[in-house]
């Protein structure tokens, strides 16, 4: 886990690890390694932020909670930028799923 700030006076933690819930006996190709991110950062327009982002081979899934109600559909409507950047390096995602106290959008 790495914490230091995002920007001055803003804190940011970040933990990076590869997926080993699905072991097998052989090692995983590029293509079939899975590795999970998780990023906790609190915003003045955003507010708190903790989002988890999986990603295994050319795809992405996205679980995000706000704790700020405004925060969700900002990201939502946002979507299609990150959606369009990743695609330019080959990535889709499979899953943008952003919570608020346990409801989703």
């Amino acid at each position: 886990m790495w914490r230091g700030e995002l920007l001055p006076g803003q804190p940011f933690e970040w933990q990076i690890k590869e997926d080993t819930s699905k072991k097998s006996s052989s090692p995983a190709s590029p293509d079939e390694r899975s590795w999970i991110t998780i990023v906790k950062f609190d915003l003045p327009k955003l507010g708190q932020i903790n989002a988890m982002i999986q990603l295994k081979g050319k795809t992405a899934s996205f679980r995000i909670a706000a704790k700020n109600p405004d925060s969700g559909p900002i990201m939502i409507n946002s979507q299609s930028l990150l959606s369009e950047s990743l695609e330019a390096s080959g990535t889709q995602i499979s899953q943008f799923l952003v919570e608020k106290d346990g409801t989703s959008s």
